[in-house]
């Protein structure tokens, strides 16, 4: 079954794909801290994600859920780790596709705000 507006692109493929292997190495370098590191070095790529994710046709995913995330004292390395969660749960593809387009700009906010507040 084809949604239209919801087929990622080849090179958005490649870079979840990317995402995925790194979060598999760092997990397998840190098994004492997995969640601690399971983002080293993701961050050029996860802003990368989100750029081409703004590119996507709007998703309407709006509601509590969302705005929990956003202002979450959660560390980015457990809401990637519950997005996971959620794509490997997820019955259908629209809902991974939709997992990932509302959580990864969430986790590059997070990111980028660590990073300011680290540089002060």
């Amino acid at each position: 079954m084809k949604l239209e507006g919801f087929e990622w692109s080849d090179e958005l493929q490649e870079k979840v794909c990317e995402l995925m292997e790194l979060t598999g190495k760092n997990i397998d370098e840190n098994e004492d801290a997995p969640s601690k590191h399971v983002l080293d070095g993701a961050a050029p790529l996860i802003h990368e994600i989100t750029e081409m994710i703004k590119e996507l046709p709007e998703l309407k995913i709006e509601g509590a859920h969302k705005q929990e995330y956003i202002e979450t004292d959660n560390p980015p390395e457990l809401i990637y780790l519950d997005m996971l969660l959620k794509i490997a749960d997820a019955p259908f593809r629209f809902l991974m596709i939709a997992t990932v387009k509302l959580l990864i700009p969430i986790i590059d906010e997070k990111l980028q705000r660590r990073g300011k507040d680290e540089s002060n």
